[in-house]
């Protein structure tokens, strides 16, 4: 018997077909078996029982052949797979409206030598764009197994320029302050102002305070090009009201009467004065008003004047009207009482407020001297004496005193009456001169010591009846005494007989 054997052993040949692109399921592995005894049975490890596989991922992949006679081979293959393809492209990219953004792509991984195809249909590495608003940008990158990616990025523009600025009026006073305010948005932030191209504003607001009409620009702009915008105003600025405060007089002795006026053209201004006097009728709203002022001291006078716009104008002069006080005269005399037998007269000053002094003493003699004697003739005679006080600025006040010579006292008393109602010497009295009439005091008694009339008026007249009752006293004789003081202040009494005859 004879045996036979396979003329040659089962062998098998792989041939590998690797991924295209990573992540992609298109490997692929082709099978040759020879050898052995056909038919052959094949098994894979991913269950397949084909010669030939495909659409594989990237692995290790295990086939096992078995021929007719039962022979068996293993054999394995690697399906490899390139690496994944990256693409970087500039990110966070922001610009002014104007300005220019620089895009750069990159790309590893995969299978080196790439391709770009942006959507701008530039095929470059980096582009150059100008977009005005925010724009998307892409890239396709192409390895050389034709795999892609796709990277894109966003441009932001910045907005542009907007805001909004006011001014408080378009029709202002002059004096009065113009003020621009207002808030500023877009842009990048970084904002330059300027008014009429000459003026950098740093904030607002911001204050001019313009003295004649005209019209304003405001150019605001950032510093990355974005478009400027502009602002415009016209304004009108109205003139002050003419406003010349004058006074006739500006110094003088209280009361001090002054007459102001406001010198200029009449424009229908309306006036308000403050003449620095609260203690009186102290505003008007005359043009040429008058002041009386009472107190001495130094007043600051204000005017405002308005025009028929509301624009005021304000003067106000400091301590312009000075008020001097009016000293006081006054003075006595040493002696208080004057006779013929002295007639020097001390006059004796109390005056205040006075630096100089004027004397008149009625007899045709006059005096500077502060406290000045004088001599009157020895005759009795009334003169009336003047004191003129004068203060440093001139300021007067006026006293003067009655004086008297007097002459010696004299008394007379009669010494009958008869009061009987003929008509004749029905009542009694008693005469003096120079002497103190305050001091006078009269009694008369009977022969038993009882008064029956007094008084201390030395014009009063007696009866003839006791004690002013209505029956006369008897026929007969009666005594007077009499109390006084002279014009030496000397105490003096008399006495004296009054015979009663009916």
């Amino acid at each position: 018997m004879t045996i036979n054997e396979p003329p040659t052993y089962v062998s098998t040949q792989l041939q590998v077909t690797d991924v295209r692109c990573h992540g992609e399921v298109n490997g692929a592995i082709n099978l040759t078996v020879s050898g052995g005894v056909p038919p052959y049975q094949i098994q894979w490890s991913n269950g397949s029982a084909n010669e030939d596989i495909g659409t594989l991922l990237s692995d290790w992949y295990f086939v096992t052949v078995v021929d007719a006679h039962g022979c068996i081979i293993v054999d394995s293959a690697f399906v490899r797979e390139p690496g994944k393809l990256y693409a970087d492209v500039t990110q966070n990219t922001v610009i002014c409206i104007n300005d220019t953004a620089h895009i750069y792509v990159s790309a590893t991984g995969g299978t080196p030598g790439y391709t770009f195809n942006w959507n701008t249909g530039s095929h470059d590495t980096l582009i150059h764009v100008w977009p005005t608003v925010n724009t998307n940008y892409s890239v396709t990158v192409t390895d050389t197994h034709g795999c892609i990616s796709i990277v894109g990025t966003t441009v932001q523009v910045r907005p542009p320029l907007s805001g909004i600025i006011t001014i408080n009026d378009s029709i202002i006073c002059n004096g009065e302050p113009l003020i621009f305010s207002g808030l500023i948005n877009g842009g990048n932030g970084h904002y330059s102002i300027l008014l009429n191209d000459t003026l950098p504003i740093v904030s607002l607001p911001f204050t001019l305070y313009p003295e004649s009409s005209a019209s304003y620009v405001i150019k605001v702009e950032d510093d990355c090009n974005t478009p400027p915008i502009y602002y415009y105003f016209n304004v009108l600025v109205i003139p002050s009201p003419p406003n010349n405060l004058q006074a006739d007089i500006i110094s003088g002795c209280a009361p001090l009467t002054v007459h102001f006026i406001e010198s200029s053209p009449d424009e229908h201004q309306t006036y308000w004065w403050n003449f620095g006097d609260p203690n009186s009728a102290n505003v008007s709203e005359s043009k040429t008003p008058t002041h009386t002022y009472v107190n001495p001291g130094n007043y600051t006078v204000s005017l405002t004047t308005t025009n028929i716009y509301g624009c005021h104008t304000q003067q106000i002069i400091p301590n312009l009207i000075h008020v001097y006080a009016i000293p006081e005269a006054k003075f006595v005399t040493d002696p208080y009482t004057i006779t013929m037998l002295n007639t020097n007269v001390h006059f004796i000053n109390l005056s205040t407020g006075a630096s100089s002094y004027y004397w008149n003493f009625g007899d045709g003699d006059s005096s500077s001297y502060e406290n000045p004697y004088h001599q009157y003739p020895s005759i009795p005679a009334q003169y009336n004496a003047y004191l003129v006080a004068i203060s440093e600025h001139g300021c007067l006040d006026t006293s003067w005193q009655r004086i008297e010579v007097m002459g010696e006292y004299t008394f007379y008393a009669p010494t009958a009456f008869s009061p009987d109602n003929d008509g004749k010497n029905e009542v009694w009295r008693v005469y003096a001169t120079n002497i103190d009439f305050s001091t006078f005091d009269l009694v008369i008694i009977d022969r038993w010591g009882e008064v029956i009339f007094e008084t201390k008026d030395i014009e009063k007249t007696w009866n003839g009846r006791a004690k002013d009752g209505d029956k006369l006293v008897p026929v007969g004789t009666y005594t007077w005494i009499a109390k006084f003081k002279d014009n030496h202040n000397v105490t003096r009494t008399k006495t004296g007989p009054v015979t009663v005859i009916h």
